[in-house]
């Protein structure tokens, strides 16, 4: 029997030196799970702004490829007039009085050029159809 007490102790000891170790050593995953999946991969990271940029470079070249597209369909009084509305912000009050045009003409050619756009939108159905030529 004193063996066995001796090998018990000696067992138990050994088992409570190695878990005190363990459970000072180490957090509680609960508490700190939040921060241990929190942290993203580096190849995560460089996927992700690879990813970022491709798809900022593919949303460029699509505006590239439909402003020559309007450009091409529109007449240069109406794109510029459709430009400054849109994009300067500017009133058709304001574009008129820039021009030395009347309200009016800016107006109806502002109308002409978006009823334009509205019509090859309507004409390209499936994706990837040619615009048609001067209308």
């Amino acid at each position: 029997m004193k063996w066995k007490l001796w090998s018990d102790s000696d067992y138990h000891a050994t088992e409570k030196i190695g878990r005190s170790y363990y459970d000072n050593g180490l957090p509680l995953v609960d508490e700190f799970l939040d921060f241990i999946a929190a942290v993203p991969s580096v190849e995560n990271e460089l996927f992700y702004k690879l990813a970022e940029s491709e798809a900022e470079a593919e949303r460029a070249r699509t505006c590239a490829v439909l402003m020559v597209q309007i450009r091409g369909c529109l007449t240069h009084k109406q794109f510029r007039r459709l430009w400054m509305l849109c994009v300067e912000g500017m009133s058709v009050e304001a574009i008129a009085v820039a021009e030395g045009v009347s309200h009016q003409n800016v107006s109806k050619s502002i109308l002409k050029a978006r009823k334009k756009l509205q019509k090859i939108s309507a004409y390209k159905v499936k994706q990837g159809a040619k615009l048609p030529a001067k209308m």
